[in-house]
This record gives structure tokens, sequence and C-alpha cells, in this order.
């Protein structure tokens, strides 16, 4: 297939059926292996518990979501009508709207964090002493604590719900000849879409040889993996969770004709 990615090798390292990255990839004309390296366990059933009473409660003004991941591991449908919900990008979006048969009251594009530039949580509302302070902050063990501290900052009461945690494979449970396709160089460009990803990715086939690129989903990943030691140039970072971005990221490290 022809494309801007015509003829670029990319590794994708998570597998979902169906995945649009993956297929927005293909679309532009690369040839993507998609291969998880991590899976996600959920936690202890009582953290699962107090993250359900808290939805039906009813005492929290937000629940914020920043993945469609935590989205599967909440029953939206017990969500109580007075609390209203925010989504980082537009597949956790669609996700939670799915989950609730109603749209979300809040999308934010890019990270997490950027959450916080939106205007409906710049601080709580000015109010009686009914007025809610709470946000629910559900998601994985993993979750970096910037969100949660910057929500605190703006006078919000954050009650973080650790509900999953990502546990790399073990290198029995990888396709056979993948990491000699990698270590041979027979991938361009190698996309990891958390900081999990790029720990597992280190940890099971070791940083990417010479003439394989690391592209990152968001400066997130990008910033846990260079703290990892892996380089990631800026240009190989999607600024937005979308297919769209990342197909611009790797186009702008692809370089059509130097396939080894």
């Amino acid at each position: 297939m022809s494309g801007p990615l015509s003829g670029c090798r990319v590794l994708l390292t998570r597998r979902r059926a169906p995945d649009r990255l993956a297929r927005a990839l293909r679309q532009a004309g690369a040839q993507v292996e998609t291969v998880a390296l991590t899976r996600t366990v959920s936690l202890p059933g009582p953290v699962r518990e107090r993250a359900q009473a808290h939805l039906a409660a009813g005492e929290a003004a937000w629940l914020l979501l920043t993945s469609a991941r935590t989205v599967a591991h909440l029953d939206l449908g017990a969500l109580h009508p007075r609390t209203r919900v925010g989504a980082v990008g537009e597949a956790t979006s669609q996700a939670a709207q799915a989950a609730l048969g109603r749209p979300v009251d809040l999308v934010a594009g890019g990270s997490a964090s950027s959450l916080l530039a939106a205007a409906e949580l710049a601080e709580p509302l000015a109010g009686g002493p009914g007025t809610s302070r709470q946000v629910l902050l559900p998601g994985s063990a993993l979750s970096g604590p910037h969100l949660a501290q910057g929500l605190r900052e703006r006078g919000w009461r954050v009650e973080v719900l650790p509900l999953y945690t990502t546990q790399t494979l073990p290198p029995t449970e990888l396709p056979t000849g993948l990491a000699r396709r990698y270590r041979a160089g027979g991938y361009d460009v190698v996309v990891v879409t958390a900081g999990s990803g790029a720990q597992a990715l280190l940890a099971l086939l070791g940083a990417p040889p010479a003439g394989t690129v690391l592209a990152t989903l968001g400066e997130p990943s990008a910033q846990a993996a260079r703290a990892l030691g892996l380089p990631v140039p800026p240009t190989a970072v999607a600024q937005q969770p979308t297919p769209d971005s990342l197909v611009a990221a790797v186009a702008a490290v692809h370089q059509p004709g130097e396939q080894q």
C-alpha cells in the first residue's frame, strides 16, 4: 500500500482487536507487527468495591478517566447523575460514552495533564457547604502523581483509586523470532504507548539497535522512555493520543529507501 509510511516496518508494542493505531499505520503504508509486551492485572476486589461505592454515592463533583482501559475496570452504569465525567482523548471518551449511555461532560486532548488546562477544573465551584470539592481519579497503580497533585493545588479533594497494574510478560510468551528480528534491525520504528511499555521493551528486547527509532504515543511515554535511557527524538512523539498524530510522528522520522 502506498502512502507516507510506504515500506516503513513498524513494531507496535500492544495487541488489540480492533486496533485503531495499527489500522491507521497500515492505511498510511506501513508494515505493522503488533506484539503485546505487557499484561493488565486487576488489583484486589476491595479497591474496586471502594471505587464503585464512590461512584454511586454522588458525593464527587467529577469522575476523571484518563484511559479506555480504566473504563473497562468500572461499572459506569452505577454512576450517580450528579457526578460529571471528564475524559482524556477521543478513545477514552467513546469508551465512557458507551458505558454511560450518554456523552461525557469534558473531553481533554493530549495527556492526562491536559485536564489541568480545562476551565471546568480550574478550581472548585464557589458555593455553600453542599458544594462538592471531590474528584474521583481511577486508573493504574503505575500512574504518575502529576495530575492528582495539580488538582489538589487547585483546591480539589482528590480520591486516587488504583484499579489495576501492568506487568511485563515473561520472555517465553513473546512470539518466536521477535527478539532476533528486533536486534537485527528488522524494524524501522518501534512504538510504545505507555511508560510501562517502555520498561517492558527495555527488559525484554533491550534498547533499539542502530537504525531503529523509538516513537511514543504522547509526551509522558517519551519522558518515561528517556528516564530509562531510551532515546526518543522530539519529532517521534505523537502530540495527541490519536491515530493521525501517531502516523504524523512516525512519518516525521521515517526515511524511505534506507530499510535494511
